[in-house]
């Protein structure tokens, strides 16, 4: 969902060869990520830090996070529309059902009586 906010800053800040180098990056980074973040996790799981399995891979998040707010702050410029728009509310409301709908229906499938993949 972000990538879309990124690629449209990406063509707000940048125009004519400026704007494709700057697409260009943006797609090595996200092939870099997705390459490497399978790696990555793939490491972590397999090291095994102190027998907690894969609850080290939630561990990265924080700190790249982090670091993207501070750079963002520093390196990405102030724009603003010259007119400004509504928050759409009910378009929130609706994203964050059909994100969070999946997702509390699956957790809750066993509690509810359903049964989980080979409790036939």
């Amino acid at each position: 969902m972000i990538s879309a906010n990124v690629l449209s800053m990406l063509g707000v800040l940048y125009t004519g060869p400026r704007r494709v180098r700057a697409i260009t990056v943006y797609g090595m980074v996200m092939g870099a990520a997705a390459v490497g973040g399978q790696l990555i996790g793939g490491l972590l799981i397999h090291a095994d830090v102190a027998g907690s399995g894969w609850r080290p891979v939630l561990l990265i998040n924080p700190p790249v996070g982090a670091a993207a707010l501070a750079l963002t702050a520093r390196l990405v410029p102030e724009s603003r529309a010259e007119h400004a728009r509504r928050i759409d509310v009910v378009g929130m409301a609706l994203v964050t059902l059909a994100l969070a709908g999946p997702g509390a229906a699956a957790g809750g499938g066993p509690s509810a009586g359903l049964a989980g993949p080979g409790r036939g």
